[in-house]
């Protein structure tokens, strides 16, 4: 008997457009170079790291991305265009995201990534 590991299936993408915008925002907002400061946002507005929607509600990546912000939509209103199973592929893009941060970075921010 083949012992492999679970490799979750590739979903194609069904609003690649929209779907695109929030990605890329997302990228620019948790690259190494930027993720600091992102942590810090969430950290002073009482926020953890993988609540998404609540990351989307209070507008943070519209105030740490500029390209995002000059769209002319909250974060939120892109992500309601969305399908179901484009959000789940965002959300899970996002918690994979945050939890690959530098450790060193996590242990800073532990208050954030603790699960209540």
């Amino acid at each position: 008997m083949s012992r492999t590991g679970y490799e979750q299936p590739e979903l194609p993408i069904q609003a690649k457009p929209v779907y695109e915008v929030l990605h890329a925002a997302l990228g620019r907002v948790l690259a190494p170079n930027a993720v600091e400061r992102y942590l810090r946002k969430l950290e002073n507005r009482g926020l953890q790291a993988r609540s998404f929607e609540q990351v989307l509600a209070t507008k943070v990546l519209e105030q740490l991305d500029e390209r995002l912000a000059g769209s002319g939509k909250a974060a939120s209103q892109w992500y309601a265009e969305l399908p179901v199973p484009d959000q789940g592929q965002l959300r899970e893009f996002y918690l994979t995201a945050v939890e690959a941060v530098d450790p060193g970075l996590r242990e800073k921010y532990a208050k954030i990534y603790r699960n209540y």
